[in-house]
């Protein structure tokens, strides 16, 4: 699984090799394959003015760290890594948008219902509470982001959108790590960079 650049990494394995860029925006995410990504990627079409997210970008977000310091990253690494979860599958099924009523805000493919995937989750914040970082208001929901909606994005596209695409699901894919993600935004949209990966043990 694949989840935007990996050149010559900053974390590898979980072990801190360096800190010299700028604080970035650091979260946990469960990368996808690549016949995964080409699927999501053939939806992206058909709403004036959205915004899509790269193919390269796709990820599911585990939790969203924010601005990490560099004294705390040594904590975060062997937090992930003491985290035991046994490896589980996945597959999409459904879209959607946030928030429900118009206007949309975002578009989402959903995930199937997984009890693994949610233990994963629970541990992770759980371990990451301890370090001080708060979990997310909102209630965990498996979903990949497609794409962001501006005020000008025509409601009648969307809803068009979404009643092509609603049976939208993909075969069952393997899920044996989770990764820590960078991103820095670029006037380009958001650069990720994977800096640590993690893998799931029985």
């Amino acid at each position: 699984m694949a989840l935007g650049r990996t050149c010559a990494p900053l974390l590898e394995e979980g072990r801190a090799l360096a800190y010299t860029f700028r604080v970035p925006r650091l979260f946990f995410a469960i990368g996808l394959p690549l016949r995964v990504t080409e699927q999501l990627e053939r939806m992206a079409e058909g709403i004036p003015s959205a915004r899509w997210v790269p193919e390269d970008n796709y990820h599911l977000t585990l939790s969203f760290l924010g601005e990490v310091p560099a004294r705390q990253l040594r904590d975060v690494l062997d937090a992930a890594k003491a985290v035991r979860a046994e490896p589980f599958s996945l597959s999409f099924e459904g879209v959607g948008t946030f928030p429900k009523r118009p206007p949309a805000r975002v578009l989402w493919a959903g995930l199937r219902s997984e009890p693994l995937l949610g233990l994963l989750q629970r541990r992770l914040e759980r371990a990451l509470k301890e370090l001080g970082f708060g979990p997310d208001d909102r209630k965990f929901r498996a979903h990949v982001t497609l794409a962001r909606l501006g005020r000008e994005a025509p409601r009648g596209a969307v809803h068009d959108w979404l009643a092509e695409h609603i049976g939208f699901c993909t075969e069952p894919f393997p899920v044996t790590r989770f990764q820590l993600v960078s991103s820095v935004l670029t006037p380009g949209g958001s650069e990720y960079q994977v800096e640590g990966t993690f893998p799931l043990r029985r």
